[in-house]
């Protein structure tokens, strides 16, 4: 029995990977982060001033050379934003010259008493970007440095980067990358995408199936159970190949992005390995409960076109503990939250948006992949029964008190009523 099952699941996978609209699939989110970051580079590269910025000296302070703007010819480094000449001028009206034809898009003038007002003055047509600005103040750094040794003074120029970890080492703060702390959510909404691209696939194959004459023909051989379990063992499958696929292409693009000049602060984008494992762990038997929902309400519906229209039923509460973000941040350890991640419908958000911002207990854990695992296995047994009620039943509903009430086993037809011949 157990074979037949996977046959199903190999044959449902098969037909979905195989197929070029998943290469599309697959093709389309890496493609659509590629555009979205190439553009951004691009708009900051035609919005960056890379004209050199000059200064005019009368304090006597800055005595250490300009540091050298090296420019790379490589494809990648012209379209980040590389550093800026910086030039000396021996007086305000040569360097004012060069402003007026174009040739510096800034200068700044350090008086005589500079070393006691430290008041500087900046002439420019246009205000330089932020990036020629700090560039800039570091080089002033540097030379008011200049009398500690060199190790000292690039430790103090490049400031103090604050890290943060719990006691069980689990999460960690940096400044260096702080769109790190917030990357379970960014994981809990990629979850929900991927739900409901799977449940439309899903919902659409049962649907097909039930209108098809040809799989009355295959429950001679395969139980209902079997054949819904192994649809949905296929297309959680499915998503879990797209979800490799995307975490491969997605690290070859960090792994290049943290080579560009500007970019840096993606080496510093990780998770701890049991974070990762917490969150793959519910997600599994997640999708596969969601999955079956949709599989049993595809075979509840008459017609592909309400079936598009009750989806929302299961999706709505995987959303749900988004409207409770702010409270789950605030209070993670309330009863109300560890609610929510014992819900199995609302288990994986919740979870994720937990872990995010504090630690959650084990036991919490257990119990949430417990309730989810126990739930998925009565939502494929649930969609088998779904399937069988509804599969003979063309443009026909079947109602909730079906569904969940006693099971009523139809008389066989092959036996003749008492009395008939």
């Amino acid at each position: 029995m157990t074979s037949r099952l996977w046959l199903i699941a190999r044959h449902e996978y098969r037909r979905h990977v195989l197929s070029k609209g998943f290469v599309l699939v697959i093709l389309s989110v890496p493609l659509l982060i590629a555009f979205s970051l190439g553009l951004g580079l691009l708009s900051q590269k035609m919005s960056y001033d890379g004209r050199p910025i000059g200064y005019v000296d009368h304090s006597g302070l800055l005595v250490a050379p300009p540091p050298a703007a090296p420019r790379s010819r490589s494809i990648l480094a012209g379209l980040s934003r590389q550093p800026v000449a910086i030039l000396s001028y021996s007086s305000e009206d040569s360097a004012r010259q060069d402003l007026q034809a174009g040739t510096i898009q800034a200068f700044y003038v350090f008086p005589d008493e500079y070393p006691q007002t430290r008041a500087v003055r900046l002439e420019c047509q246009r205000y330089p970007g932020g990036e020629v600005v700090r560039q800039f103040e570091s080089f002033v750094r540097t030379n008011l440095l200049s009398a500690y040794p060199s190790e000292v003074a690039n430790r103090i120029v490049q400031g103090a980067f604050l890290t943060v970890r719990t006691l069980d080492g689990t999460r960690e703060y940096s400044q260096r990358a702080e769109i790190a702390q917030v990357l379970p959510l960014f994981i809990a909404l990629a979850f929900m995408t991927l739900f409901m691209t799977a449940s439309g696939t899903l919902m659409q194959a049962v649907v097909e199936e039930k209108d098809s004459r040809t799989s009355e023909i295959m429950f001679t051989s395969v139980s209902t159970r079997q054949f819904m379990g192994g649809k949905v063992l296929g297309v959680v499958g499915m998503v879990a190949t797209e979800v490799l696929a995307w975490a491969a292409i997605i690290g070859l693009v960090m792994l290049v992005a943290a080579r560009m000049p500007g970019l840096e602060w993606v080496r510093y984008m990780r998770m701890h390995p049991r974070t990762v494992l917490t969150i793959v762990a519910l997600a599994v038997p997640a999708f596969v409960l969601y999955c079956a929902l949709t599989a049993a309400l595809g075979a509840l519906v008459a017609d592909a076109q309400e079936s598009q229209q009750a989806s929302a039923l299961f999706i709505l509460p995987s959303a749900a503990p988004f409207y409770f973000a702010f409270f789950l941040i605030e209070r993670p350890g309330s009863l109300a939250a560890i609610l929510l991640t014992l819900f199995p419908l609302t288990a994986l958000t919740s979870l994720c948006l937990r872990v995010a911002f504090a630690t959650v207990p084990l036991w919490q854990v257990v119990a949430s992949w417990a309730l989810l695992a126990l739930s998925a296995l009565g939502g494929v047994a649930l969609a088998g029964r779904a399937f069988r009620l509804g599969m003979l039943r063309y443009g026909q509903r079947v109602s909730w008190r079906e569904l969940f009430g006693p099971r009523r086993e139809a008389a066989s037809s092959s036996r003749p009523p008492a009395g008939g011949r």
